[in-house]
């Protein structure tokens, strides 16, 4: 008979290495085959993953991805708001770089990316990748879309319903005039594509590389197609169905280029700058998930200078901005108005909340070109 005391031991073990990171917790999977099942249990895994969550509200950790660029070589990198001085940190990337054009990221959830990458030839690769453990999951093509690289937009999330990780894609122009474009839903459960009934015809999405995953579903700044009005279209991965969000009253007349959307404590952030007389930024902020009335203007930041280009929140009262004349990034409280320009980097940019998870995908290692 198992003693009371075994038990307890077991108990503090597990709420001791919940606490500990990924790196430390992968080495210590080789100790003892306790501790590898503790580890790789799923609810040890999303038990670490909810406490990693809890302690990232203000998102200290961010990746910053590297887009378009005939210069420089494609980057993944990791920068911290914990760490003074604060270092931008290269990742090693999850796939091939022979002949890699560039790496397009398409939405983050659990700790796991989506990633496309174009290489010479036409080729795109399509991957999930857990920046913790290293493990990439390539995603195989839909037999239904036409060869080549075609401009594609894709949402990435997690079917809380089901339990399953999803890819939703459709064309961002159809194939033919007057098509219905195709759009189709990749389940990581059957590592496979199949088509849904949904129609997207009626929108444009010209902020196609990145969206906020939030409340069971994938969201995109659209706009109509007189390109007047501007809205959110989101996919809820549990019903595979798209809805429509309205935007906060009185931004339909700002640029395009200068709108972000992103999430602030669990909730749909919009942030609209003006570049007019008076250049500022709005932040707006929806209260309660779905209900449009609830839109408020937290935050207006002025003045906002107009080669600024905003990235996102990194704490609670900084924002990141790519300053276009230097070439460099900033972190600037908007509460009092200091600023600190880190080091050089990338000429274009995109930045993705990171928090570090457990989430296994079923993949290997580092995605090779065929």
């Amino acid at each position: 008979m198992v003693s009371d005391d075994y038990y307890l031991h077991e108990d503090l073990m597990e709420e001791i290495m919940v606490r500990l990171p990924v790196k430390s917790l992968l080495r210590f999977k080789c100790v003892a085959k306790s501790w590898y099942a503790l580890i790789t249990d799923p609810s040890f895994i999303s038990k670490h993953l909810e406490r990693s969550n809890s302690i990232s509200k203000n998102l200290h950790l961010k990746l910053i991805f590297q887009l378009f660029s005939q210069y420089l070589p494609v980057t993944i990198s990791l920068i911290s708001n914990i760490e003074q001085p604060r270092v931008i940190r290269n990742l090693e990337l999850p796939c091939s770089t022979n002949d890699l054009k560039w790496i397009l990221v398409y939405g983050q959830c659990n700790g796991i990316f989506f990633l496309c990458g174009d290489y010479e030839g036409d080729v795109r690769c399509s991957i999930l990748w857990n920046p913790a453990t290293k493990e990439v999951k390539a995603i195989p093509t839909s037999q239904r879309q036409p060869k080549g690289i075609n401009p594609t937009n894709f949402g990435f999330g997690f079917d809380p319903i089901t339990k399953d990780y999803k890819v939703v894609r459709f064309p961002i122009c159809p194939v033919e005039k007057n098509d219905q474009p195709l759009v189709e839903v990749y389940n990581l459960s059957t590592n496979s594509w199949r088509k849904i009934d949904a129609d997207v015809s009626f929108f444009e999405f010209p902020y196609s590389y990145r969206g906020p995953y939030l409340n069971g579903a994938y969201h995109w700044l659209c706009r109509d197609l007189d390109e007047i009005n501007k809205f959110i279209v989101s996919f809820d991965f549990s019903k595979e169905v798209f809805k429509i969000i309205q935007s906060p009253p009185g931004i339909t007349s700002s640029s395009t280029e200068n709108n972000l959307l992103t999430t602030m404590d669990e909730c749909l952030a919009w942030f609209v700058k003006y570049d007019s007389i008076e250049f500022r930024v709005e932040i707006w902020v929806m209260n309660e998930y779905g209900v449009e009335s609830s839109w408020s203007k937290k935050f207006v930041v002025r003045p906002f200078s107009e080669s600024w280009h905003i990235l996102g929140f990194w704490g609670d009262n900084e924002i990141l901005v790519y300053e276009n004349i230097s070439g460099q990034m900033i972190s600037y409280n908007f509460r009092n108005g200091q600023r600190q320009r880190l080091q050089n980097h990338f000429p274009t940019m995109k930045m993705m909340d990171y928090v570090e998870s457990l989430c296994p995908l079923g993949g290997k290692g580092k995605y090779q070109k065929i």
